[in-house]
């Protein structure tokens, strides 16, 4: 079994909600036939904290093996779903830390639209 497509595969169904990730899981999440359309609608907003700390420590940051370069290598189909899951985990990590700046400018323009 290819280790570099079950670690993307993991990665991939901690992002969807699911809780276990062994293999058999993992595999039934792929046979779902609303795995592609949860893909396409995924909304990275919805990650939690949680989730996303799971998947920075143990696919992203914490496993120097899994690079997009090495996922291409090892699964061409496979590639372009962990470049999907990597930028999701950024974005959304970008995000919850511009977060708490934007409710303050919009409080600062709801205050200065009342002066």
């Amino acid at each position: 079994k290819n280790v570099k497509f079950k670690w993307t595969l993991e990665c991939v169904a901690i992002m969807l909600g699911e809780n276990k990730v062994d293999w058999s899981e993992v595999r039934k999440l792929l046979s779902k036939s609303d795995f592609i359309p949860s893909i396409l609608n995924f909304d990275a907003d919805k990650l939690s904290a949680k989730q996303i700390k799971v998947v920075k420590d143990n696919y992203l940051d914490g496993n120097p093996d899994l690079t997009t370069e090495s996922v291409m290598r090892s699964s061409k189909a496979c590639g372009p779903l962990f470049q999907w899951a990597e930028s999701q985990i950024r974005y959304s990590t970008v995000y919850n830390r511009i977060q708490p700046l934007r409710e303050e400018v919009e409080q600062l323009e709801k205050e200065a639209r009342s002066v």
